[in-house]
């Protein structure tokens, strides 16, 4: 899969396993557009940042492009762990820490903690950001700054809506 070369460079980079975020593939559009406006505000995004989420097919058709910030929606294999692959694969440590200053994980599992790691390492700031009770600690170990993703919701903490 390439990589787009063709943007200024962005100060954030921000990944986000939509999936991760709101607690499964089931949740409604607006719980999933409300859970990303979250991860937007815990991020501060800003014009410019690249944001590149991931989640099982069902759950990226349901968001659709009515989005609350600009971002590249990738659609994941669906199974346990698609999403985490699809982020992971996308971009290689060594080509973030070329390209970024700050690097910005919207899911608190463990499967990124290697990723966050080699960033640290090569000198970014790293932000997790993820529900409260999921975020594994190795993100505290690592040092890296972690944010609860509840405190960041448009009408603060609340039940995931699922979708019938």
């Amino acid at each position: 899969m390439a990589v787009p070369t063709d943007f200024p460079h962005p100060a954030t980079l921000i990944l986000g396993d939509l999936e991760n975020l709101v607690g499964g593939t089931r949740a409604t559009a607006p719980t999933a557009r409300a859970h990303l406006a979250g991860l937007g505000r815990a991020a501060g995004h800003a014009p410019g940042d690249l944001t590149v989420v991931a989640a099982h097919p069902d759950l990226i058709l349901g968001v659709g492009c009515d989005l609350p910030f600009p971002c590249q929606l990738k659609v994941a294999a669906p199974g346990p762990d698609g999403a985490d692959r699809t982020l992971l694969g996308w971009a290689s440590p060594d080509w973030i820490v070329r390209r970024f200053d700050r690097l910005v994980i919207g899911s608190g599992d463990h499967g990124f903690a290697d990723l966050a790691g080699r960033c640290q390492d090569g000198g970014l700031e790293v932000v997790v950001v993820g529900r409260q009770r999921t975020i594994h600690h190795r993100y505290w170990q690592l040092g890296c700054t972690v944010r609860h993703l509840e405190d960041f919701l448009p009408d603060g903490p609340t039940e995931i809506a699922l979708a019938a």
